[in-house]
């Protein structure tokens, strides 16, 4: 070979082998950060995020809560990761719209909101982190939804004026029963807002291998039914699921949260009551409950049943609904869902 090439041959191989080793330190460095910026190039490459997965959970077992052996401070133990400078992009609400059923046009629909688990579909890929960090007390693989609550305070339109935050962190363990529940905070803060307009918590648990989710015998009045619709689990709904700044070519449901599929569900529920109701059922301010029985396996097709609740004593709003989502095949129920105006 003419020595030439083969210097050239050779610096190009060097020259690639810096740049992987490169990506990788830039990769484990975001990873372990506890703030992010949105304009920074660059995220969490898929075979890191993948390869801390499979290394969590290996070493953690499902069900049992590791303990924490450093001697840190309560505060530098806190996990928690903050994504600051966060701008409204069209086609992320588009792509996300699209996929749970509001429509492709539903950004350019007049007097309507930004879809109530939006900041949620954002939130995905920091919940992956969160789940899948060293810091992490609960094996990243099986987790479940147990119980999600959402409170919205102020309109999500508030997003395309400027730059917001997202932060995702755990509040806390519990052991039980059925195993440990971890609650991760999710919330959501505008450059004009002094407080979050947006916040959830959410209960997963790392059951142990026994584990079923607790059902409650279930009856349905049709008498009482405003709406009952039949609709086909997409199989893509477990993929869709990138967050701004960070595109990770994985079902998150590989790395530590199964939610997609769950996420799909809730929000297509969202979008049913919405369509039946219009849009004043879902403005701000309003809180949600949803509590998920079982979870959602693909492809299935499942039946959505929306009904109008009397309003809480606690409530000055009349605004009360209902919803379950039922597996037509196994005849079970998937999640039961109570919204609220405040």
């Amino acid at each position: 070979m003419d020595p030439l090439w083969a210097a050239l041959a050779l610096f190009g191989a060097v020259s690639v082998g810096v740049y992987v080793l490169y990506g990788v330190f830039c990769s484990v460095s975001v990873l372990n950060s506890a703030v992010l910026d949105f304009n920074q190039p660059g995220g969490p490459a898929s075979l890191c995020s993948l390869s801390r997965f499979i290394l969590r959970s290996l070493r953690s077992r499902a069900g049992h809560l590791n303990s924490d052996h450093s001697d840190h401070s309560a505060k530098e133990k806190q996990l928690l990761i903050t994504l600051i400078n966060c701008r409204y992009e069209v086609v992320s609400l588009r792509r996300y719209c699209s996929v749970v059923g509001y429509g492709w046009d539903y950004p350019d629909s007049t007097f309507r909101d930004i879809p109530l688990f939006y900041p949620q579909f954002l939130c995905s890929r920091l919940i992956s982190m969160v789940t899948c960090s060293l810091r992490f007390r609960l094996s990243p693989y099986g987790l479940l939804g147990v119980c999600q609550t959402v409170r919205l305070l102020k309109p999500l339109d508030e997003l395309k004026r400027g730059t917001f935050s997202l932060q995702v962190g755990v509040e806390e363990y519990r052991s039980g029963g059925g195993g440990v529940e971890v609650d991760l905070s999710l919330s959501l803060r505008t450059a004009q807002q002094e407080e979050e307009g947006w916040s959830s918590t959410i209960t997963l648990i790392s059951p142990h291998t026994a584990y079923t989710h607790a059902l409650q015998p279930h009856t349905t009045n049709d008498s009482k039914c405003e709406r009952c619709i039949r609709v086909a689990v997409p199989w893509w709904a477990s993929v869709m699921c990138g967050g701004p700044g960070f595109s990770l070519p994985l079902p998150s449901s590989l790395l530590g949260y199964g939610c997609p599929a769950t996420l799909w569900a809730v929000s297509r529920c969202l979008a049913e009551t919405e369509k039946l109701k219009g849009a004043d059922a879902v403005r701000a301010p309003l809180t949600l409950t949803v509590r998920y029985r079982r979870p959602l396996h693909l492809p299935r097709a499942v039946s959505i049943r929306i009904r109008e609740s009397s309003a809480s004593v606690h409530s000055s709003s009349d605004r009360s609904y209902t919803f379950t989502m039922e597996d037509d095949k196994a005849q079970t129920l998937i999640l039961t869902g109570e919204m609220q105006g405040l």
